[in-house]
């Protein structure tokens, strides 16, 4: 009987290669799970969320321009706002960036197809620092400390 077996070093080679693939896999699959570290005034910028104190009204201004009225009534600066926009089956996110200083309001203008969208979600996004970097970033609050709004008609 002439059998021949796997050499030794081919062996090593393809438990190693095989090690190697599912380090990979098992660190992709982590990483996706773990979220950068945003921080503010020293604090995680989900606990700086809770500290948000602002409010919004919309206004209609004629048949799909409306104006969105913003003010400010906390001690935390806003940086920007997603506003989704919501209708029947689908929801659109405009971000847009206003910095808006503690005690200040503001104006936006939104054009919205009143026949598509019978709401609005306005969440306020706060700009933080990476833990362990220089840069900063923006990080927009949960759906918990937003405002929805109702489109007058």
């Amino acid at each position: 009987m002439k059998k021949r077996a796997v050499s030794p070093l081919v062996a090593t080679v393809l438990m190693v290669t095989l090690t190697v693939a599912a380090a990979v896999i098992v660190y992709t699959w982590a990483h996706g799970l773990v979220k950068e570290q945003i921080e503010k005034f020293g604090k995680n910028a989900e606990q700086v969320c809770d500290q948000l104190s602002f409010d919004a009204e919309v206004r209609l201004v004629s048949a799909n321009l409306f104006d969105l009225y913003l003010i400010n009534q906390g001690n935390v600066p806003i940086y920007a706002v997603d506003i989704t926009k919501i209708g029947v089956g689908k929801s659109i996110v405009d971000r847009r960036t206003i910095t808006l200083s503690e005690g200040s309001s503001t104006k936006q203008t939104l054009t919205l197809e009143r026949s598509s969208y019978s709401s609005i979600l306005v969440l306020p996004v706060i700009l933080g620092s990476v833990r362990g970097q220089q840069n900063e970033k923006p990080y927009a609050c949960s759906q918990q400390y937003g405002q929805k709004l109702d489109l007058p008609q």
